[in-house]
C-alpha cells in the first residue's frame, strides 16, 4: 500500500459530539516552510560546571562541592556570605540558586541582582544568564522583562566570543524585539554563533541561507551548516539534512541518505521526523519496507497530536496495513485530524460517515457527511463532488444536522487560525 495524501507539506449526531469535545484541539497540520527552523529556541544558559573558568578559590570550591552533594541549604548560606564579601564566583552561584530555586526560594529578581553583580566583575556566564532572564520575560510577556538590558548583556558576552549570546542576539533581531525586525543583522549573529560551533546557530544560519533571509541564497553553504548542526547532535539539523538530500538542495539528491537522516532525527525524538519515517517504512521509500514499523512510528506521532500522522495512520487501520484492520479506529483518527484542520482527513471522514463504515451502529450519517464535505470543499474538489452527491439524498433533519455541523467547523477553524495571544510565533 502506498500512503495517500501525504504532503511535506432526533438522529444521533456522532461527529458533532466529537467536535464539541475537541474545539480546543491542538493546532492543525499546515504545510511547513521547506526547512524546519527549530521553533522557539530553548532558553539555555550556563550552569555551575561550565560557568567558572578561572582557578576557583578553595572556599568557593567547597561550596560548589557541597551544592553538588545536594547539601543545598548549607551551600546557599555559605554562598551568600561569600557573595556579600564580593566573590564574583559566589555571586554567580547564588544567582543560579535563586534562579533554579535550589537551597533558596525561587526568586528571579534576586537571581538578576546577583547575576548582575557577578557580570559587572566580568563573569561571562553571569552576563549570558542575566540576558536570558530578561529575554525569557520579554518572550513570555511577563512583567519585569527589559529587552534593552538583555541586549546589553548579550552584547557584552558576544564581545568575549560567547556563541549563545550571539545566537540570542540573532533571535532578538529576527523577531524585532525592542525595535524593527532586521534579518540581515539576525543572520550575521547566527553566522557568528555557527562559527563558534553552536549547533542551534548552525541550523538558523543554514535556514537563512537556504531561504534567502537576510542574505543571498546559498543552498550549498546552507547544507554545510545543516550538516554541522546535525553532527553537533541537533535533531532539527538532522531533519534539515534529510530535507536537503530529499530535495537535492545544496547536495546531490539521495533518497537513501534522506531516509537515513530522517530516521536519525526520529530516533533523537524529533516528532516531525516520526511522520516521514513512518511513511517511508510503509512505502519502502529509501528504506527497507516494514509496514509494522511504519505504523508504529505514525502511532508515536499521532499520540503526540500530529494531525497528518493521524490521517496517515487512519489509512493503515482502514486498509489493515501494518495493523489489524479496524474501521472504527480509522474513523476516530480521521475525526481527530479533521478537528485539527486537516482537510484530507475531513474528506475521508465524510466518505466513511456517508457509507456508515466505522460508525457505532453501522448506519450512514449523511447529514454529518454533508457538513464535513461542504467544509472540506473550500479547498478540495473531491469534497465538493461528494457534497453535491449527498445533497440529492438529504432529508430535512439531515440538512439541519449539516448546517449545525458546518457552523461548528467554521468556528473551530477560525479559532485555530487566530494567533495565540496575538503574538507571532518564531520558527
Amino acid at each position: 500500500m502506498r500512503l495517500k495524501g501525504h504532503r511535506m507539506k432526533g438522529r444521533a449526531n456522532f461527529y458533532l459530539t466529537v467536535l464539541l469535545l475537541t474545539l480546543m484541539a491542538v493546532p492543525g497540520y499546515l504545510p511547513a516552510a521547506l526547512f524546519m527552523k527549530g521553533g522557539d529556541a530553548p532558553f539555555e544558559g550556563i550552569g555551575i560546571d561550565g560557568a567558572l573558568r578561572e582557578e576557583i578559590d578553595p572556599k568557593l570550591q567547597e561550596i560548589i562541592d557541597e551544592y553538588k552533594r545536594g547539601e543545598l541549604d548549607g551551600a546557599a548560606k555559605r554562598a551568600s556570605a561569600l557573595a556579600i564579601d564580593g566573590s564574583a564566583g559566589a555571586q554567580f552561584l547564588l544567582g543560579f540558586m535563586f534562579e533554579q530555586g535550589k537551597g533558596v526560594a525561587r526568586d528571579p529578581a534576586q537571581a538578576a541582582r546577583w547575576y548582575e553583580k557577578s557580570a559587572e566583575q566580568g563573569v561571562l556566564a553571569a552576563k549570558l544568564n542575566l540576558g536570558l532572564l530578561h529575554f525569557r520575560k520579554v518572550h513570555s510577556g511577563e512583567e519585569g522583562g527589559d529587552i534593552k538590558a538583555a541586549i546589553k548583556w548579550f552584547q557584552s558576552a558576544d564581545r568575549e566570543a560567547d556563541a549563545k549570546s550571539a545566537f540570542y542576539l540573532g533571535e532578538i533581531h529576527r523577531r524585532g524585539l525592542g525595535g524593527k525586525k532586521d534579518e540581515a543583522k539576525a543572520f550575521n549573529y547566527y553566522r557568528k554563533a555557527a562559527e563558534r560551533d553552536l549547533p542551534m546557530g548552525c541550523n538558523r544560519a543554514g535556514v537563512a541561507l537556504a531561504e534567502g533571509m537576510g542574505t543571498e541564497k546559498d543552498p550549498g553553504k546552507a547544507f554545510e551548516y545543516f550538516m554541522k548542526a546535525a553532527k553537533g547532535g541537533l535533531v532539527d539539523g538532522m531533519y534539515n539534512v534529510a530535507l536537503s538530500y530529499q530535495g537535492g538542495l545544496g547536495v546531490e539528491n539521495d533518497n537513501i541518505q534522506a531516509a537515513a537522516w530522517f530516521l536519525q532525527a526520529a530516533r533523537g525524538g524529533y516528532v516531525p521526523a516520526f511522520i516521514e519515517v513512518g511513511r517511508r517504512y510503509v512505502d519502502g521509500d529509501g528504506i527497507m519496507k516494514d509496514e509494522t514499523a511504519g505504523a508504529a512510528w505514525l502511532h508515536r506521532a499521532s499520540v503526540a497530536g500530529k494531525p497528518r500522522a493521524q490521517f496517515l495512520l487512519a489509512q493503515l487501520y482502514l486498509n489493515g496495513v501494518g495493523v489489524e484492520r479496524n474501521p472504527r479506529s480509522a474513523l476516530n483518527l480521521f475525526a481527530n485530524a479533521s478537528n485539527s484542520g486537516d482537510m484530507d482527513a475531513r474528506l475521508a471522514l465524510a466518505r466513511m460517515l456517508a457509507s456508515g463504515l466505522g460508525t457505532e451502529d453501522g448506519k450512514p450519517k449523511p447529514g454529518d457527511a454533508h457538513g464535513l464535505a461542504v467544509s472540506a470543499g473550500e479547498t478540495l474538489k473531491e469534497a465538493r463532488d461528494l457534497s453535491a452527491k449527498l445533497e440529492e439524498v438529504l432529508t430535512g433533519d439531515d440538512k439541519k444536522t449539516s448546517r449545525e455541523l458546518l457552523e461548528k467547523l467554521k468556528e473551530s477553524d477560525k479559532k485555530r487560525s487566530e494567533p495565540a495571544g496575538g503574538k507571532a510565533k518564531a520558527g
